[in-house]
């Protein structure tokens, strides 16, 4: 009988044939997190649920009749600007180098 190794995902748990893979998965997860972390609803953007084609449109009804846009837009710049593009580095120098120390 053959030996299967499968790489658990640390954040949900799913299950992939190589670590790679589940790093690949991880940092999706980490993408994801960051940008709900930098987006305030109604305030520099908008959320809908996923699949939910009537809340997307919506979303993009509101954003469109909305005369904050330009704001809303400035608010973002902030945002990231406050965030900074060196924790965004940081986090890819540290998926890396996991990458690296795995194989």
């Amino acid at each position: 009988m053959e030996k299967v190794i499968k790489y658990r995902c640390s954040e949900c748990g799913e299950l992939f044939d190589t670590p790679e893979k589940a790093l690949a998965h991880e940092i999706r997860h980490e993408r994801i997190e960051k940008a709900n972390e930098m987006l305030n609803e109604g305030e520099n953007g908008y959320l809908f649920r996923a699949g939910d084609v009537e809340d997307l449109k919506n979303k993009i009804e509101d954003a469109i009749m909305s005369k904050r846009l330009k704001e809303m837009g400035k608010k973002s710049k902030e945002i990231v600007e406050k965030s900074g593009y060196a924790e965004m580095i940081e986090g890819w120098k540290n998926a890396i180098k996991y990458a690296l120390h795995t194989k």
